[in-house]
């Protein structure tokens, strides 16, 4: 889980467009199941920047509009699990990765990436963080 460190930090820094291991590295070091589901999360991401829409104990919650869908991700860059609760209104959430629904508490891994969004041509959600 921490080899993903780099590329969540990267997504909340910068809300990187493109990331990739790239110059002298030796590959994954026995960690290919972490880095292959945080990467199946990633890439369903459009390439769209994203707004900030809340931050609770590290972990980043951003918003975006693409594809007809409202877009949201939460990531992660510390090295301590992040437990919270969601709330969302208008159209249903749900995971672009396994079709999962929204939940309503979750416990986001360190380093570690959820992706939600609405049906193709719904629009008008909201999600947040309830402290």
């Amino acid at each position: 889980m921490y080899f993903n460190g780099y590329y969540a930090m990267c997504l909340a820094l910068f809300d990187a467009q493109e990331l990739n291991i790239g110059g002298f590295t030796l590959g994954l070091h026995g960690q290919e199941p972490e880095a292959a589901d945080w990467t199946r999360r990633y890439r369903t991401l459009p390439r769209v920047r994203f707004t900030d829409v809340a931050e609770y104990g590290g972990a980043i919650l951003r918003r975006a509009e693409a594809e007809g869908s409202d877009w949201y991700y939460l990531v992660n860059p510390t090295p301590q699990p992040v437990a919270l609760r969601l709330r969302a209104t208008g159209p249903e959430l749900r995971s672009p990765v396994d079709n999962a629904p929204l939940p309503a508490a979750l416990a986001v891994p360190p380093c570690g990436l959820e992706v939600w969004r609405t049906a193709p041509g719904k629009t008008g959600s909201a999600l947040e963080i309830v402290r």
